[in-house]
């Protein structure tokens, strides 16, 4: 039995790496099991053993069968050599790169773009006017600031930069799967300080109800994210990263699992507590204000929730005195489940809705009033 479970482990660690793994091994271990079953003498040990491989030979299946069925597909130069691994904010783009980035599902293609990364690893800004000042507008968030499924110069940072004329050099710190959490961080850290040579106007953060879950920890794809706890007083402390003392799991051992489909499923469904997880996540918003309005007088700190204005979490946003702009004060529910404003079976803002939130910051924010959108870009004012 020992040296068959030996032969098992070291077979598992090779199907690891081959095309899905979460078949193979389960139908490996079921073989095992049901080779065990046979040639076992207690009745105990063979009811044992049939269990097993027949739990194992279901989930291989069903692994099998999900794998088979039309999915969201990525393909790209972003696939290799995009991402890196990052001390503070857990991990990174690579500076100075252009990655290709295709999404399809079953075949139809739902976006084709280009990411370009400068060398501060942020994604490139705007042009600046040749008489701007030193003012500059900062803009946090996830994918949906960083621009995920849209181009350059689609992306609402960048068309914000573009309806103020150029007068602000426009940093753009969001990025696939961030949250709060590294912006604060960011903050903290001096990343911020160290890229930014301008006086911040405006600091705008994208808030999605996720991101509440992503500061908890419970992202698949952050295992090595900044932790925050809150203290005593009400505000948050950094206590490491998420992966601090998982020495047995190891650091991404939440990602190899993530490549099941199932277990994607059930780490996606293991939640913290709802209540728990929303004030951590108000208060890393209140930390990250507080330091920009600390750090650099005159600056305005400003939350745009992907929300409702009367949902618990909007709530809970504007008790903390945070400027906050839910986005159907922006564009309407209805309008955002149109596929003319959302990338249809991705959920990411299309270039047009892009364009309708960069004008309301334009217009609203900065209190710029928005340049009629060019017609390569095909927004509206």
């Amino acid at each position: 039995m020992f040296v068959t479970f030996v032969l098992g482990l070291l077979a598992s660690i090779g199907l690891a790496f081959a095309p899905m793994p979460f078949v193979w091994i389960p139908l490996l271990w079921s073989g095992l099991f049901i080779h065990r079953a046979v040639v076992a003498e207690r009745r105990a040990t063979k009811l044992a053993c049939t269990n097993a491989a027949g739990i194992l030979l279901v989930f291989a299946l069903a692994e099998g069968i999900s794998l088979l069925r039309p999915g969201l597909e990525l393909s790209g130069s972003l696939t290799e050599g995009y991402f890196r691994g990052h001390e503070s904010l857990g991990y990174a783009p690579v500076a100075e790169n252009r990655a290709t980035a295709t999404r399809s599902f079953g075949g139809e293609v739902l976006y084709d773009v280009v990411y370009s990364i400068d060398q501060n690893g942020l994604r490139i800004p705007p042009p600046v006017a040749p008489d701007a000042g030193g003012e500059c507008l900062l803009f946090f968030g996830g994918s949906f600031t960083f621009g995920e499924g849209v181009n350059d110069d689609e992306a609402m940072p960048y068309r914000v930069g573009v309806k103020t004329g150029g007068r602000f050099r426009v940093y753009n710190f969001a990025f696939h799967g961030y949250g709060a959490h590294q912006m604060l961080a960011a903050l903290e850290d001096e990343l911020v300080a160290a890229t930014v040579d301008c006086v911040p106007r405006q600091v705008v953060y994208l808030a999605h109800p996720d991101h509440a879950v992503r500061a908890a920890g419970f992202a698949s794809w952050d295992t090595h994210g900044p932790r925050y706890l809150r203290d005593s007083g009400g505000g948050v402390a950094y206590a490491g990263h998420f992966d601090d003392g998982l020495a047995f799991y190891g650091r991404g051992f939440l990602t190899v699992l993530n490549q099941s489909k199932l277990l994607a499923t059930l780490l996606s469904l293991r939640q913290p507590d709802p209540e728990a997880t929303e004030k951590l996540f108000v208060a890393i918003i209140a930390a990250a204000r507080e330091h920009v309005e600390t750090r650099h007088a005159g600056a305005e700190f400003h939350v745009i929730l992907w929300g409702n204005a009367d949902s618990a979490l909007s709530q809970q946003l504007a008790s903390a005195g945070l400027r906050l702009h839910p986005i159907d004060r922006i564009v309407s529910e209805e309008e955002r489940a149109d596929p003319r404003y959302t990338i249809p079976r991705d959920g990411h803002p299309t270039a047009l809705l892009h364009e309708r939130v960069a004008a309301y910051v334009a217009r609203e924010i900065v209190g710029t009033p928005a340049v009629k959108a060019d017609a390569a870009a095909g927004g509206e004012p």
